[in-house]
């Protein structure tokens, strides 16, 4: 259960960066509502503490997460 959650944490993120950060974006593509979508990045931001205004550090974010291949593991 703890892994769906870390996979649902992540696929969030993944979507969120290709959405250019917007969580109403965020939200419509994976159906659901946009508290839900706050709520997850706030704890993704808590986890991991990245400064995302940081360029550098959202590129090596969005190649991890290319890199482990998200949708093969739905």
């Amino acid at each position: 259960m703890k892994d769906e959650k870390n996979i649902e944490l992540l696929k969030t993120l993944k979507v969120y960066l290709e959405n250019n950060m917007n969580y109403s974006a965020t939200a419509e593509k994976l159906y659901v509502h946009i508290n839900t979508i706050r709520k997850r990045i706030d704890k993704v931001n808590e986890l991991l503490q990245i400064d995302w205004s940081d360029n550098i550090a959202r590129m090596n974010a969005e190649l991890l997460l290319r890199f482990l291949n998200l949708e093969e593991k739905i």
